[in-house]
């Protein structure tokens, strides 16, 4: 038998050592089981085998020292399992045919062997995700056919060897997340076939070297180190470029200056340097980009309209420059846009109607600029919007209705630091998902809206710094009296709170207040048939006598028959039914006397409760 292929099952079980006895046996595939155990050190002994995959599985122990006998091997794929140990320099050293060396996720320790530098028709070695330590060793220089090596995610440290630019054939190469230190060798730039190189995540320092000397370096990923000085003068005409990453280095130049127009560029990251000048309108003809991150520089200028050419753009991040200007308009055009951050500059105008036009939008984060003028209504139209900061500009108006629409609202809703005023919308409570809203520091005026404690994923809701009154909603988890502090008028049953009590009921006055506006009628009413009575007497005495009326009376007449008003003059006549202005009681109620505002003095009965 010559093969045995097990290819991607779900056996178990340890490898049998029946193997051995395969003695014709060249290929032997068990990829992709639920293999356990060692690997039996008896397979070294079928010395006709060219090509062993073990990968995708749970073995575990050292790596036998007898594979080393396999003379003939082409292919060994050890990956994804639990092995520990070393890795054996017989291993190392003795497998001179071997073209694929794959070793990565398991638990090896140990540093990479010298004897490596033997295997001199190696073209790819896997080493990652292990606890590898100490240096690269020089004698990987001498593995001439090498095209390929991912040692990412170990510990190595040190410097890189400058041998690494012997390899004529190496067109890949991960080193990422490691203690890598000290410069870059120089002798990179002999790799002129390199098209990947990952070195993120270490310490290397000094200058970037320029890898795109022969213009077909695609992918370039040297983030989070200590890297400094200019940006290499290659990297302007490097056309080839898929990916750029540079993020969080001291690197400086002018940004303008120094790149160029990238017409297969996917993705760049700039952030977290020392970078100047402005934003050259020919970033929008690098139409395939999808990620711009250059945040955290000292990027000044405006936002060239160009930018609106991205279509393809989906993350678009300039925070933490020294942008002026406004927003340009032309952004509505970047449909496929899921995250905008612009936070942290010098922005001014308003917020352009058109971001309403960007329904992929997730992420909106404008906070800490100069904007000014209202809130569009059509932000509303931004339905997968997740989280919305406009906090810390001078924004101004009340919050627009149509912010209920975002439903998909979850992580934050900040528009603190502002000048926003009216009311707070009720329509916030449909934002049931939202986590943390901010509206603290702005000229809210009106009551709470008793619908918020209606959603139930909140966690923050800070409505300090305003001029709300009120009662405090009750029913919000874990609310705090910090959210409501600083607004004069707000009360509620939380420790730092005025409470909100009720002006206590004065039982007495409320009864003798009903006896009077039920008796006002009563009153009006007799006194109109005395006056009648008067009147018709006079008018017969003047039949009868001739005699010139030369006043009539009417104790009415200057109120206009407005029994509000007589009400009012009587109750200050009687100083509210003093007892010093009662002249006779009666069953039926007392009678008090009453000076009028004309002089007339009135006699005014004030009945007893129940009496009409």
């Amino acid at each position: 038998m010559r093969e045995v292929d097990f290819f991607w099952n779900i056996l178990s079980g340890q490898i049998p050592s029946t193997l051995a006895n395969l003695t014709n046996l060249e290929y032997l595939d068990f990829y992709g089981n639920h293999l356990s155990g060692p690997i039996s050190e008896d397979l070294g002994q079928v010395q006709t085998l060219q090509k062993l995959y073990f990968g995708k599985n749970n073995l575990d122990g050292a790596i036998p020292t007898s594979l080393g006998m396999l003379s003939s091997l082409l292919v060994l794929d050890l990956s994804c399992n639990h092995l520990t140990g070393s890795i054996p320099s017989s291993v190392a050293g003795n497998l001179t045919l071997v073209t694929y060396f794959y070793l990565w996720d398991n638990h090896i320790t140990g540093s990479i062997p010298l004897e490596f530098g033997k295997l001199l028709t190696l073209e790819e070695l896997d080493l990652s995700f292990n606890f590898i330590v100490r240096s690269v060793p020089a004698s990987i220089g001498n593995m001439s056919s090498l095209s390929w090596i991912s040692i990412d995610r170990n510990n190595l440290s040190r410097k890189l060897p400058t041998e690494l630019g012997t390899l004529a054939n190496m067109k890949e190469m991960r080193m990422f997340e490691n203690q890598l230190s000290g410069p870059l060798p120089s002798s990179l730039f002999n790799l002129t076939n390199l098209v990947h190189i990952e070195l993120a995540v270490n310490q290397l320092s000094g200058h970037l070297p320029d890898m795109c000397r022969s213009k077909m370096l695609e992918v370039l990923i040297i983030h989070t180190n200590n890297l400094d000085g200019p940006i290499p003068k290659g990297l302007r005409n490097c056309s080839s470029l898929v990916s750029l990453s540079i993020t969080g280095n001291q690197i400086e130049g002018d940004i303008a200056e120094s790149f160029g127009v990238y017409p297969h560029l996917l993705d760049i990251e700039l952030s977290f340097n020392n970078l100047v000048g402005r934003l050259s309108p020919n970033w929008g003809s690098c139409h395939n980009l999808t990620r711009i991150q250059f945040s955290h520089n000292m990027i000044e200028g405006s936002i060239p309209p160009e930018i609106g050419e991205l279509k393809s753009l989906r993350y678009h991040a300039l925070g933490f420059n020294r942008l002026t200007s406004d927003i340009p308009p032309e952004i509505s055009r970047l449909t496929n846009l899921y995250w905008m951050d612009l936070r942290n500059n010098k922005l001014s105008g308003e917020i352009p109607n058109q971001i309403g036009q960007l329904s992929n939008l997730e992420t909106l984060d404008f906070s800490s600029n100069m904007l000014s003028g209202r809130i569009p209504e059509e932000v509303g139209n931004c339905s997968k919007l997740q989280s919305l900061q406009l906090n810390s500009n001078n924004l101004s108006g009340s919050i627009p209705h149509s912010l209920g629409q975002l439903t998909s609202l979850q992580r934050m809703l900040d528009l603190s630091m502002n000048s926003l005023s009216g009311q707070i919308p009720s329509e916030l409570s449909k934002l049931e998902m939202l986590m943390f809203v901010n509206l603290s520091h702005n000229q809210f005026s009106g009551i709470i809206p008793v619908s918020v404690a209606s959603m139930q994923s909140l966690s923050i809701f800070d409505v300090s710094y305003n001029f709300l009154e009120g009662s405090a909603p009750k029913g919000i988890r874990n609310v705090s009296a910090e959210w409501f502090l600083h607004n004069k008028g707000l009360c509620g049953d939380l420790i730092g709170m005025d409470p909100c009590i009720l002006p206590p009921v004065d039982h007495q006055r409320k009864l003798q207040s009903f006896i009077l506006i039920v008796s006002v009628p009563t009153f009006v009413t007799i006194v109109s048939i005395a006056t009648c009575v008067i009147a018709f007497g006079i008018w017969r005495k003047k039949v009868s006598g001739g005699i010139d009326v030369v006043r009539k009376i009417n104790v009415f007449s200057q109120y206009g028959f407005d029994g509000r008003l007589v009400f009012d003059d009587i109750i200050n006549a009687t100083e509210n039914f003093d007892e010093k202005h009662c002249i006779g009681d009666g069953s039926y109620g007392s009678v008090y006397k009453a000076e009028l505002q004309d002089g007339q003095v009135v006699a005014v009965k004030k009945l007893h409760a129940g009496d009409e």
